[in-house]
């Protein structure tokens, strides 16, 4: 059995916890990336079911207007 002192358990566990640390910080980095373009993906689907529903609004009202316009 190998033994080490504290300080060499202290620097094992000190690394371990740089290691764990940077990890972290590439995954958080990644998901607040495709957080960001799920976000973007979203606001870009809200303004094209806007412009939609204008266009068919006006259909809607140049219909109604086609109909009672002659009353």
């Amino acid at each position: 059995m190998v033994e080490i002192t504290k300080k060499e358990f202290l620097d094992i566990l000190n690394d371990f916890k740089g290691d764990i640390l940077h990890q972290f910080s590439i995954l958080s980095e990644d998901l607040t990336t495709k957080v960001q373009q799920v976000a973007e993906g979203v606001s870009n689907l809200n303004e094209k079911f806007d412009r939609r529903l204008d266009e068919l609004t006006g259909m809607d009202d140049s219909q109604h207007k086609d109909i009672f316009g002659s009353y």
